[in-house]
Order: structure tokens, then sequence, then C-alpha cells
């Protein structure tokens, strides 16, 4: 789990430089609950960027932190796909899986996809990125 596509470029480096040429397919898991601040740093000895800490600081409930993880979701796959990322495993955590997972869709179609000539479509809890014709 990371939330820092740098930390995921770098593992993947490492990897090859190593003789690892299998395909690593990042994981994006959206934030969605104020418990999840606390506990996946804490479980998964991980931490997240400056930037998700800021904006996470001023979270009051679930709905501000669910926000706050499809945005910088939505981001890291946009990112990912920018650097050749054929496809990731999309798995938010919790119960509110499959809202998060058409919001995250809808966030990058709405500010991205025209700029773009890719659209993520989602296959068994896997984004497959496809291009589609320009409009």
């Amino acid at each position: 789990m990371f939330f820092d596509n740098k930390k995921y470029f770098e593992f993947v480096k490492l990897c090859r430089q190593n003789g690892i040429n299998v395909p690593i397919i990042p994981g994006i898991e959206p934030i969605t609950s104020l418990k999840q601040i606390q506990f996946l740093p804490r479980t998964f000895h991980m931490c997240f960027p400056d930037d998700l800490s800021d904006a996470l600081e001023g979270c009051k409930t679930d709905k501000d932190v669910t926000k706050i993880g499809i945005e910088w979701g939505a981001q890291q796959i946009l990112e990912l796909k920018e650097n050749g990322v054929p496809c990731l495993h999309y798995g938010p955590i919790g119960s509110r899986m499959k809202n998060c997972q058409q919001s995250i869709l809808d966030y990058c179609a709405k500010r991205f996809v025209a700029a773009t000539t890719y659209f993520p479509r989602i296959s068994n809890s896997t984004l497959m990125m496809s291009p589609v014709a320009s409009v």
C-alpha cells in the first residue's frame, strides 16, 4: 500500500536493477474514514505524503476523508498512467467500495479524461487503462 507514487516508481526501479522483471501492479486504496488516518500508518508501517497529511488534518467526518481519498487516488491513477503503468489493482478500504469506485471514475472523467486519450475501465477490481477515441 502506498500513497506516494514515487515509492512505487523507486520500488520498480530497484526490482529491475536486481533482475526482477515480472509485472508489478500497483494497488490504489483510497482512504475512506477518520479511523484509517491513524490505523494505516501504524498497521502498515507507512506514512502519508505531507500534502495528503495536510489535507486530512482538516477532515471532521468520514465523508470529508472519503472526498480527499477519492481526489488523491484519482491523481495517483492518472500519474501512474502517464508513467506507463498498464493497469492497477483498485481496492477501496472498508465498506464504501462500490460508491468510492464509481466516484473515483467520475472524478477522473470530469477532470482529466478530456485532456488525455485514456479512460479507466474496471474489470474485477482492476483498472485497465484502455485507449478511447479523442472527442
